[in-house]
């Protein structure tokens, strides 16, 4: 297990966090990442219940829970959203998540008051924005993996986020 940084510059960070060779993982194989820009985060796909102790700790190798400002989850499987209950309980963040796929929150056991920090995406895509204007771009790729998929393209580091959640250079 190992963090993998994809991007990084004085002001901008794009990090596989807790990469795992195949025969390390038992069930479905996910990858978590951690946009951090200018001290604030941004988790995409931070996985499912079982995972979240080893993202957590990967995780802290860069920020602290209180700076993740939003989780963004591509689609709505267990193996993406399994552990966002306990993701929940340590941040303040926000998360996004397309508006097709809100339906199914409610059955991954979330408080009710959780539900008042849902970002519902809208299926055209959507920008999310840190304090200074730099913009993560979330594209819709409905049905690419499943209804309501989302791709997050970081322009600061030209790396995307794709089902199964890959980061790839664009350039």
């Amino acid at each position: 297990m190992r963090n993998l940084e994809l991007y990084r510059d004085s002001n901008h960070l794009c990090v596989l966090l807790h990469e795992t060779e195949g025969n390390e993982e038992e069930g479905i194989h996910s990858n978590q990442y951690l946009i951090l820009h200018r001290e604030e985060g941004v988790l995409l796909d931070p996985g499912g219940f079982g995972v979240m102790p080893d993202v957590l700790e990967a995780m802290l190798d860069y920020c602290m829970p209180e700076q993740i400002k939003a989780i963004i989850l591509s689609h709505q499987d267990p193996d993406i959203v399994g552990g966002l209950a306990s993701w929940l309980e340590i941040t303040q963040a926000q998360v996004w998540i397309s508006r097709l796929c809100t339906r199914f929150i409610p059955h991954y056991g979330l408080p009710p008051k959780a539900v008042e920090r849902l970002i519902a995406i809208p299926d055209e895509g959507a920008r999310f924005t840190w304090n200074d204007g730099t913009e993560l771009e979330l594209l819709p790729a409905h049905f690419l993996h499943s209804e309501g998929n989302f791709h997050v393209y970081d322009p600061t580091s030209q790396t995307r986020a794709r089902t199964p959640c890959a980061f790839e250079p664009t350039v």
